[in-house]
């Protein structure tokens, strides 16, 4: 495996940045529709992605 030049791996970084704030996005507009659909899911959802986003 050849090894990769700084620009290619910065280049990597971005994309997978990217990738990850794309993720976090559609999970939160998930998260918002699904809210205002199911009213009586909202506590115990918001409760789990809290925990989730501790975790990082």
């Amino acid at each position: 495996m050849p090894q990769m030049s700084p620009m290619s791996w910065s280049m990597n970084l971005i994309f997978f940045n990217l990738i990850f704030i794309l993720l976090i996005t559609q999970t939160f507009f998930l998260t918002m529709i699904f809210s205002l659909n199911f009213p009586s899911i909202n506590s115990s959802f918001q409760y789990k992605t809290k925990i989730s986003f501790w975790k990082w």
